[in-house]
């Protein structure tokens, strides 16, 4: 497209010849493009063609562009350029970035010409290698300048945009004297002015709130949805208040009042969120601290605010034990021993409060606090939660630090829009970060771009929402995601409280770089040197940002507050009615779009964000300074790893001017000095010794030369660099190039995964990667061996460790295994050949073996599910087959010899669904066929009656507890999906475990456990031969407004009720009865994904004190089972048989964490379980009570021998537990277990 714009210059008495009018014109470009490009460097060239020949040359020359050289000074740098590219009268300018590309042109190819018109016009095919053809020509009484745009897209208003910068300019330049600083010259167009003051013409409304009221109001509205779900526990929003309320009550006893800046220090957990909240409840600001920082660094922020308290957690309360702050333990104990209290009796901060404080890196190496107040907190949530689509049913992934300002608008933005936040473990946010997202059905996220992209939108379908921000967005996440979620660029510093812009809805083809308009706030664009000049639309400057989202500035520092937070800049300072406007500087450079967007482009310091942190590279440099202790020249820059785009990596460039100084080669003294006093992320992944310094011709530092310098040196590594040789070591070369996005070739044993370009992060990817070829490892064993063939073998050794137990190796040495190997021929008639492995077994499988052959059929389950018309029977009969070959424990027998059971994994075991017509009749038959355990373990049928259809899954829990169920169905659920089931450990890993002596002297603390036990349980057997086995069962639900939303308050609260009814129906003094532990608490690498029965039966005795107070009560029995943990799987069969008569206990406990099949398999298959058909197993006691957490509160179920307990008696039972659970949730401090009362 074509398009000419004519300017006249009327002549005066100034000098007007055709020579001064072309420096005019090119005097004006080239502060036009250097304000484009933001660069004082502008390049001229000439491109000259030799006669005769094809082949061109091109000459260039080197103008500078600065504010501080006078207009004079300016034209003599032209023309010594355009003589220097033999061009007297028409010479070219490479066109900056932003206006090549607002014409369609790739950058460096697209050129303006000058020219006297004189010269004649360029003509045909020449013409269109330039952008802008700029003329000039002398007429009678004026000038005339033409400026021809050449652009392959219609832009006419970027074209008038820019001839009306360029006439300004142009009319400044030719009124001023030669002397006239560039400075002086106004660079803003009347357009320009015109539309920057319309963008900016409304000052949002400040949101004069509270933090905690929005959400107490939120709470009021929507009492009962979820407002937490953790793994560590959920909360409802009513039971989130009632927390909180009465945390907050106790800060105000200490002293947290309105200012009180109270640190927060947690492990990602529900619990750190109900401190946060706590905290602001009691009118202080919360302060949240990364437990994994030096304890210096952590030291030096405690001193800062002048802390009198610290909230943590139980893990990280060690921290605090030498300081002076007094450490509060949130957790479910030290709440239920709180009193209730009501919110109005709290003190209320005002609008203008602070509510957080936030630490970031400071150039002086102190860290720097940004103080944030509720109303700009408040008012931030607002903008940003509608333009990021936060509604009550968000669930928002809390993925960011609790450092990260990120973290704030995931946790508070949620729950003041009534959403749901949910907060996987740290081990899941690292290593296993898409099924956390998946189990939680998490729909919306904010990730930093390194986590989005490590992230593949088919394994995340859940996710409706994400938002990347905290470090530039790349054009390949929006190719990876925009299609698949509504996809938006936040951005906005700490200082500007979480997000003061963004783009949304974000397609393949837009900008990266846009970060969209203004989310509660004002943003302007000043030149970079001088806050009180505006630039034009399109020209690189400073962002700023105005309004109520802007911080209250820096904790305790005065002078950095003044000179990032201005006050009326002279631009704004001549507007009538102005008062006193702040401003935040960001020291981001960016531009407006002739949309009125901003695109973000850089920084103008020192200050850098690496994987969303904000690093000031003048605090690193500090403290290597500290440790040289000399004259060193230091310089740190973050850099990208050549031979792929990889993650930016942080670079120290030494020179140290004392010969005396070690070499430089060998940095593990400065490392771990820097490692005392600066976060990891900030600790350089490479040292380079230099003998001096790169400088410029002015004598500043050559910092383009040092970062060309640090770039290079990522290539060398130390010691022989070899080609991968080992099976691992080929593997992991594969993945890293894929990873880091490297070729394979360049990858060697010697490379080092930090330094070529991968990050904690990358570190999460590779270990996803690593799974889903079947190996596994987890982020630590990565970053601890970061050279590749340290890294092969560390893998190699975790996957020995984790799945790899030699077979055989756990049934004893070679000669008992002979032995048991004659034995189990002779008896069982199975060949050797058929066996995989052979192990013993744990006390509870032992035990459930022996009571199903006293009563066959006992411990035995039954699951009955709905098939869909649309499940593929064929195919779902594959995916079981696919899951029983890659899971040991659905091909294990049991078998008895002379020293004892041991189970027996088979190399194969051919499934075989049985078949019928009737669901009912199938079931009578199923339970009058128990499982023969050295022959069968599970059954599967399909039942089809020609209407309906069926399965049935029937299995032995001496193979599976609700874990493995889940996932089982999970494996079968991507099985049929045309995925392969996650790689887990194998039982045998867990058997290995527990057959280490980890704790001395099991029976001794059995025995001290057991003593004085009562002469009589409830029930009582009809005789002392009876073999007990619960034939009957009995429901009903505990509403979930008295349910604590603790996984640990519910357990111990449930058993203290198991605890008072059976004193209520039998001994009053003292009760026993059997308890059911996962067994999952022990220290296995990913012990949750092991597939087979971990869970133990252990007894417990617990005295029963009528004239005890609940709280104690509760604290007394949470104190037992901590002190049980090490000795669960302990309570052998040997010592049983010791410490109680058989048949002694009759009554047992189940907690079941949750349901039988994971949603997830469900949705996959189709599978809707028939909860009347399925039956939980038959079980060798008189009276069992199992307790679940459903949505509605807790399903208490009631199995019982209905030949020693009536339906009425079971009935009476259950309602009275139901009694006794409602009074002992109150937590009453006054009420003791004599004051519970009894069903009459």
């Amino acid at each position: 497209m074509e398009i000419t714009k004519t300017i006249l210059l009327k002549l005066n008495q100034k000098d007007t010849s055709i020579s001064h009018v072309g420096l005019l014109v090119t005097a004006t470009w080239a502060i036009l493009n250097a304000k484009y490009a933001g660069n004082e460097v502008l390049s001229f060239h000439k491109e000259i063609t030799e006669t005769g020949s094809n082949v061109s040359q091109e000459t260039y020359a080197e103008v500078s562009v600065h504010d501080q050289q006078s207009l004079q000074d300016l034209y003599d740098g032209i023309e010594r350029a355009t003589i220097l590219t033999n061009g007297h009268q028409s010479w070219s300018i490479k066109l900056a970035a932003a206006m090549a590309f607002s014409f369609g042109h790739p950058s460096g190819h697209s050129t303006l010409v000058v020219m006297n018109g004189g010269d004649g016009l360029l003509r045909g095919s020449k013409a269109v290698h330039h952008s802008i053809l700029t003329m000039y020509t002398k007429k009678e009484t004026d000038f005339e300048v033409s400026v021809h745009f050449s652009t392959p897209t219609d832009c006419p208003k970027q074209a008038d945009r820019i001839a009306g910068q360029f006439e300004h300019i142009l009319r400044e330049l030719y009124m001023r004297t030669q002397d006239t600083p560039v400075s002086d010259i106004d660079i803003m167009s009347p357009a320009d002015t015109s539309d920057i003051m319309h963008w900016n013409a409304t000052m949002p409304a400040s949101e004069e709130t509270l933090v905690h009221e929005s959400i107490t109001q939120q709470a009021s509205r929507t009492p009962s949805a979820p407002a937490l779900c953790a793994w560590d526990g959920e909360l409802t929003y009513s039971q989130l208040e009632e927390m909180t309320s009465k945390l907050a009550a106790h800060l105000v006893g200490l002293g947290v009042g309105p200012e009180s800046l109270v640190p927060v220090c947690f492990e990602k957990s529900m619990w750190a969120i109900v401190a946060m909240l706590s905290i602001l409840k009691a009118g202080g600001a919360c302060v949240p601290l990364d437990p994994a920082h030096p304890p210096a660094r952590r030291q030096v922020i405690l001193d800062d605010l002048k802390a009198s308290v610290v909230l943590t957690s139980l893990m990280h309360q060690n921290l605090f034990t030498e300081s002076a702050l007094v450490s509060v333990v949130v957790d479910s104990v030290f709440l239920g021993m709180l009193g209730s209290v009501e919110a109005t009796t709290l003190p209320s901060a005002s609008p203008g409060n602070a509510v957080f404080v936030v630490f970031t890196s400071g150039s002086t190496g102190q860290p720097k606090g940004i103080v944030i107040e509720h109303r700009a907190m408040c008012t931030s949530a607002r903008d940003h939660g509608i333009a990021m689509r936060f509604t009550p049913r968000s669930r928002v992934l809390q993925f960011a630090a609790y450092t990260f300002d990120d973290s704030f608008s995931d946790i508070f933005t949620t729950l003041m829009f009534g959403g749901c936040i949910c907060i996987p473990s740290d081990d899941d946010r690292l290593d296993n970060l898409p099924k956390a997202i998946a189990d939680f059905k998490a729909n919306q996220a904010c990730l930093t771009v390194t986590v989005a992209r490590q992230l593949q939108p088919s394994d995340n379908p859940s996710l409706e929402v994400l938002t990347v921000g905290g470090e530039a967005v790349t054009d390949a996440v929006l190719q990876q995601w925009s299609d698949s979620v509504y996809l938006i660029n936040g951005y906005g510093p700490a200082e500007c409280s979480i997000f003061c812009s963004g783009k949304t809805g974000l397609s393949k083809e837009d900008d990266a770089s846009n970060v969209g308009t203004a989310w509660g706030c004002l943003l302007w664009i000043t030149d970079a040197t001088d806050h009180n000049r505006l630039v034009p639309v399109g020209a690189v400057g400073e962002l700023l940002v105005e309004g109520p989202i802007v911080a209250r500035g820096y904790l305790n520092n005065e002078e950095k507050t003044k000179s990032s937070f201005i006050v009326n800049p002279a631009w704004l300072a001549d507007k009538p009615g102005n008062q006193k406007r702040r401003l935040y500087k960001t020291g981001d450079l960016a531009r407006y779009n002739p949309d009125g967007t901003i695109q973000v482009l850089g920084r103008k310091d020192t200050q850098v964000k690496l994987r969303g942190q904000r690093i000031e590279l003048g605090e690193i440099e500090h403290r290597i300074h500290q440790y040289f202790q000399t004259t060193a020249e230091v310089a740190v820059e973050m850099v990208s790893p050549p031979n792929g785009p990889g993650v930016p990596k942080l670079v120290a460039i030494i020179c140290v001017s004392t010969p005396s100084q070690p070499p430089l080669e060998q940095m593990d003294e400065l490392k771990l000095h820097l490692q005392e006093s600066l976060p990891s992320y900030m600790i350089p992944s490479l040292f380079i010794p230099l003998e001096k310094m790169p400088q410029l011709v002015s004598g500043k530092l050559d910092r383009k030369k040092l970062r060309q310098i640090a770039t290079e040196a990522f290539v060398h590594g130390h010691g022989a660099a070899l080609d991968p040789k080992t099976e691992m070591e080929i593997v992991l070369q594969k993945l890293w190039a894929e990873i880091l996005g490297l070729p394979t070739d360049s990858i060697t044993t010697r490379s080092d995964f930090l330094r070529i370009g991968g990050d904690s992060f990358k570190a999460m990817a590779l270990v996803s990667a690593l799974q889903r070829e079947g190996f596994l490892c987890n982020v630590a064993t990565i970053l601890q061996n970061l050279e590749l063939s340290a890294q092969a073998q560390a893998v190699k050794l975790a996957q020995a460790a984790v799945m790899n137990t030699p077979a055989f190796s756990l049934a004893g040495d070679t000669s008992t295994v002979a032995k048991l190997w004659r034995e189990i021929k002779v008896r069982y008639k199975i060949k050797r050949q058929l066996i995989e492995d052979m192990y013993r077994c744990t006390p509870q499988q032992e035990e459930m073996a022996m009571k199903s052959l006293q009563r066959p059929g006992s411990y035995t389950s039954r699951f009955v599910y709905s098939i869909p018309e649309t499940l593929d029977l064929p195919k779902f009969k594959h995916a079981w087959e696919a899951v029983v070959k890659q899971t040991p424990i659905l091909r294990t027998r049991f078998v008895e010899t002379s020293i004892g059971l041991f189970q027996l994994v088979l190399r194969e075991s051919p499934v075989s669904f049985k078949e019928g017509i009737n669901c009912y009749s199938f079931l009578i038959q199923d339970h009058q066929l128990p499982l023969i355990l050295h022959s069968e373990t599970f059954r599967v049928a399909i039942i089809d009656s020609g209407n309906e259809r069926w399965f049935i899954f029937t299995a032995h829990l001496s193979i599976c507890d609700s874990s493995s169920l889940q996932h089982i169905f999970e494996g079968l659920a991507r099985e049929y999906d045309g995925h392969h089931m996650r790689a887990a450990p194998g039982f045998n890993t867990f058997i290995q475990y527990i057959g280490q002596p980890v704790v001395p002297e099991p029976q001794v603390f059995w025995n001290q456990e057991l003593v004085d036990l009562p002469s009589s349980t409830y029930p009582e057997l009809p005789s002392p031969e009876y073999h007990s086995l619960s034939d009957s069962w009995l429901e009903l639900t505990i509403q979930s407004g008295i349910v604590p939303a603790s996984e640990t308050t519910t357990t111990v609260m449930l058993r203290a009720v198991m605890a008072i009814v059976l004193a209520q129906y039998g001994s009053p003094q003292k009760v026993i009865f059997d308890t059911f532990i996962s067994g999952r608490n022990v220290q296995i690498f990913q012990m949750e994904d092991i597939v087979g029965p971990t869970g133990a039966t252990v007894p417990l005795l617990i005295p029963v004190n009528e004239a005890l107070s609940i709280n104690k009560f509760l604290g007394q029995i949470e104190e037992q089972l901590v002190a049980m943990i090490p000795y669960e799987q302990t309570y052998t069969s040997e010592i049983k048989s010791v410490s109680t008569e058989p048949g002694y206990i009759q009554s047992l406990l189940i907690l079941e964490s949750s349901p039988s099949t994971p949603e997830d398999a469900r949705q996959v298959l189709g599978l809707r379980e028939v909860t009347d058909a399925s039956g939980t197993a038959s079980l060798p006691y008189a009276l069992c009570v199992r307790c679940k957490k459903v949505p509605e509160g807790i399903q208490a179920r009631m199995d019982f021998d209905s030949k020693v307990i009536s339906v009425e008696q079971a009935r009476l039972f259950l309602e009275q537990f139901d009694v006794v659970f409602r009074q002992v949730s109150l937590q009453s401090p006054s009420l003791t277990i004599e004051q519970i009362k009894k069903l009459q």
